[in-house]
């Protein structure tokens, strides 16, 4: 975050986006605005089809000059487009503490990383997920995005791990690297663990009956 106020990604957020798609999709820079995806759920009635990367993630994000653009798509009850629009999220527009800037300046700089980084170089492969998963839960709820969020934290910090993406680390690097792994996967595990038995174990039994509050605690 203090990386993000000191020295911002000197372009728009719109332009990032317009060559990460590119990138991602095989498309050109200017075709990138209209590249349409099926976005699939784990619920084959949740599908959504044929709907656009750029303006549903622009949207979401809350990106100003976006904000009265009207992304349609299939309502799914419990979700953030239980209306049948792609809103802006919560987790995206929420100011980072203690910052004056969005918490979305944060997921341009994450996508400003990856695409600065050379077609050849194999990190860049991560931003193809990244993007996907960011689209996803733009017809998702706020969980969703935190989760992806922490997701292409992981991802960036495993990236800068290694300076030159077509170099093999040492043998010192990949030890540092492998017991880094397993800590966050030992915490991660008890933490996932602890959060089910104190809140959605009995969260799950309680509205058991309401599916579209149980889906959403279901998929945490």
């Amino acid at each position: 975050a203090d990386e993000v106020c000191t020295s911002p990604f000197d372009e728009s957020l719109d332009v990032t986006l317009k060559r990460c798609i590119a990138f991602c999709y095989g498309v050109t820079v200017d075709w990138a605005p209209f590249v349409r995806v099926t976005v699939f759920a784990d619920n084959a009635n949740e599908h959504q089809l044929n709907v656009p990367v750029y303006h549903s993630l622009l949207v979401c994000f809350g990106e100003p000059d976006y904000l009265r653009e009207q992304v349609k798509c299939k309502a799914v009850p419990g979700t953030d487009v239980q209306d049948g629009l792609v809103k802006p999220s919560a987790f995206w527009t929420r100011k980072i503490p203690g910052k004056s800037i969005p918490f979305r300046a944060l997921a341009h700089a994450l996508l400003g990383f990856f695409v600065e980084l050379e077609d050849a170089d194999p990190r860049k492969q991560l931003l193809v997920n990244i993007l996907l998963q960011m689209h996803e839960a733009c017809y998702n709820c706020v969980g969703r995005h935190k989760e992806v969020f922490e997701y292409c934290v992981y991802d960036l910090l495993d990236a800068e791990q290694r300076p030159d993406g077509r170099r093999l680390p040492s043998d010192r690097q990949q030890a540092m690297a492998l017991v880094r792994q397993h800590a966050e996967i030992f915490l991660d595990k008890h933490k996932r663990n602890a959060l089910h038995a104190a809140y959605l174990s009995p969260l799950k039994y309680l509205f058991q009956d309401i599916y579209e509050i149980f889906e959403n605690l279901d998929s945490r």
